[in-house]
């Protein structure tokens, strides 16, 4: 769960996939909801209120084929801001495999 201290901050996300790999997922807040379309493509700014805290849910498939590097999320600010962006304590990300 992302938190800003004031409202300019914001954040944004996006995965780093393997070439080759096939990437469908989404994401979806209590305001908003959007596409992540492909390797490093960022969802845009996602609205964070100030000192509240937003739940980011990310769902979807990636289908990695023969590679067998790594998958990762990637997340900042929207706006360079001095005010911190934080992923709060107790967040998570969960995958499972498919066979």
């Amino acid at each position: 769960m992302p938190a800003a201290h004031t409202k300019a901050p914001d954040i944004q996300i996006a995965f780093d996939v393997p070439d080759g790999v096939e990437m469908a997922l989404g994401y979806l807040t209590t305001d908003e909801n959007g596409i992540l379309q492909g390797d490093l493509v960022s969802s845009g700014q996602i609205d964070i209120a100030a000192n509240e805290g937003i739940m980011i849910k990310i769902s979807g498939t990636i289908k990695m084929g023969s590679s067998g590097r790594d998958v990762t999320l990637n997340w900042a600010q929207s706006t360079s801001n001095a005010n911190e962006t934080a992923v709060l304590r107790g967040s998570y990300l969960s995958a499972v495999e498919i066979e």
